[in-house]
């Protein structure tokens, strides 16, 4: 039965994740425009405007966006015929996101006093996710390096934290906070979990047939493969969920309240079939162009509506 539901592929997930991403922004935007004391939204902020709860839905709904970006990163760090290639094409993306950052910042600032700070992009953490498989499949003494992708997560995890953030304030004055990765460790647990699901399915499978078993087929190791992914989402969000309950909040770094919605993402995850799906190169420069190009256009929007 479970079989006769992967009926998503690869290229669908893509559309998924860019449509709640652009709903997830336009959701940031209207809550920091509207609400009621004029800064940042934040949890617990009230909702006055009819506005500022539809940004607050968007926000919610826009979390089914990051775990399909980590499916996607981990079936491309797996399945890449040049791992070097794809990694310089996610580095060339963040260099993109920086300019678009500046757009966003600079538009803003002719609007009617409201600055906007370019905030942590998730393709950082998805560079930095990349760089770990790449650098710890590494024979030698490259493998040593991806202490430093990992030192990069730790680093963006601790400053998040409540708790701990003004330890990092001098850190600030050399190192801008938006370079720094936005899902940070919470993303690199279930990207790891992600990455070795498949790994996983092929132990599995061979420990079935050492014991006389048959095999299993190619949509029954997908089936696998998508519980296991399932299984990373609900647990790593279970987790993180608990420790923003200690001491109200300290170690909330992730906004739990809200992030939590991400378990949505198990649906599509679930549906998922394995294959890559409509592939072009028109497409390739699409999906690439995609996250910097809207979060500009947003930005800009916004900018004339408020000026």
């Amino acid at each position: 039965m479970r079989e006769k539901v992967q009926i998503l592929t690869s290229f669908w997930l893509k559309i998924i994740a860019f449509s709640f991403m652009a709903l997830d922004h336009v959701g940031t935007m209207l809550l920091d425009y509207y609400s009621t004391s004029g800064t940042p939204f934040e949890p617990g902020t009230p909702l006055n405007y009819p506005q500022s709860m539809v940004g607050y839905i968007f926000k919610l709904i826009g979390r089914i966006a990051f775990p399909l970006f980590i499916l996607l990163l981990a079936d491309g760090m797996r399945y890449s015929k040049n791992r070097g290639k794809y990694i310089t094409r996610l580095a060339t993306i963040e260099a993109i996101i920086l300019v678009a950052d500046l757009v966003l910042y600079l538009t803003s600032r002719f609007g009617k006093g409201l600055g906007f700070t370019p905030e942590q992009s998730a393709f950082s953490d998805l560079l930095a996710f990349a760089l770990f498989i790449y650098l710890i499949e590494k024979k030698g003494w490259l493998k040593y390096l991806s202490i430093l992708p990992v030192g990069y997560i730790v680093i963006s995890f601790l400053i998040d934290i409540p708790a701990l953030g003004s330890y990092f304030d001098p850190l600030f004055s050399y190192a801008p906070y938006f370079l720094f990765g936005d899902y940070s460790l919470y993303g690199f647990l279930m990207f790891l979990g992600f990455y070795y699901a498949p790994k996983l399915a092929s132990k599995f499978n061979d420990s079935i047939t050492k014991n006389g078993g048959a095999p299993l087929n190619e949509k029954q190791i997908q089936s696998f493969v998508n519980a296991s992914r399932v299984t990373s989402i609900i647990i790593i969000n279970v987790v993180f969920w608990g420790i923003s309950k200690i001491n109200n909040g300290y170690f909330d770094s992730y906004v739990m309240q809200i992030q939590t919605y991400a378990m949505l993402a198990v649906l599509p995850v679930f549906l998922h079939n394995g294959k890559k799906g409509y592939d072009s190169k028109w497409w390739r420069y699409f999906e690439y162009l995609f996250y910097p190009v809207h979060l500009a256009l947003i930005g800009l929007v916004f900018a004339l509506i408020f000026m």
